[in-house]
């Protein structure tokens, strides 16, 4: 039986984004379904839907896709119950759909582990745009190789090329969004990088003034790696101007 560490890995290395990435839909409307169906099919993703959670997680558990894209109010079993059911075991990118926009709802499904939350009704190229955003941290996530790839901080080690972050010899289980924007800060150790910074550089330039997806992000990443979150000393907020990746003792590098 494998455990909930070894298929979080397994779900990060599966993604297989650069030939037809796969996308499950979970919607009870058969209408919404169809119409996100045939835009993610005109531009040639491979596309699975089903209509409750209780389906999602089923074939989230026979095959993990390269991502979901999951509706909130759901009968049997809604996409709340399904997003924190799948984060005990898998960071599958996970795109939330509401038919109410609430600010509140929104924070609440970034901390619960969401890596974008859209509204209906939404403009397709919108949903677009977003799937692809996504799909491009993971591929960031995947490709991407750097000359000094291990840097220790305090009880924190980060590998890049190998993908790995621990704590205190523990592993850490990281989306490819917390690992994107853990990759800016550390590589860029010691130096203060501006909130529209860190958003166009792991969201994308559409995401700029998105302040809340940044705030929420950072504060999974302190829950993870902080030895208290509540008074972090590597994820450092400089007020009004962005986030620092700092180590009081003194950062160490490996190539």
């Amino acid at each position: 039986m494998e455990n909930a560490s070894g298929k979080a890995k397994r779900s990060m290395e599966n993604l297989s984004y650069g030939g037809r990435a796969s996308i499950l839909v979970v919607d009870d409307d058969p209408a919404v379904s169809k119409l996100i169906s045939s835009v993610l099919l005109k531009n040639d993703f491979e596309v699975h839907v089903v209509s409750d959670g209780q389906q999602a997680l089923a074939h989230i558990e026979n095959r993990i896709p390269d991502m979901v894209i999951l509706d909130i109010k759901m009968p049997k079993m809604g996409g709340r119950e399904v997003i924190v059911r799948v984060r005990e075991w898998s960071e599958v990118p996970i795109i939330m759909v509401s038919a109410i926009f609430s600010e509140y709802e929104k924070i609440e499904f970034l901390d619960l582990g969401a890596d974008d939350y859209i509204c209906k009704p939404f403009d397709t190229d919108e949903l677009l745009a977003r799937v692809r955003a996504v799909l491009r941290r993971t591929r960031h996530v995947t490709n991407r190789t750097v000359t000094e790839p291990v840097v220790r901080a305090g009880g924190i080690e980060i590998d890049f090329n190998g993908r790995k972050v621990t704590r205190e010899g523990l592993e850490v289980d990281l989306t490819a969004t917390e690992f994107s924007l853990l990759w800016e800060l550390a590589l860029n150790a010691g130096k203060v990088l501006t909130y529209s910074y860190l958003l166009e550089q792991v969201w994308g330039p559409n995401y700029k003034d998105e302040k809340e997806y940044l705030h929420v992000f950072i504060g999974r990443l302190r829950r993870k790696l902080e030895p208290d979150h509540a008074n972090p000393v590597y994820l450092v907020n400089i007020p009004a101007v962005g986030y620092e990746f700092k180590d009081p003792a003194g950062l160490q590098r490996t190539a």
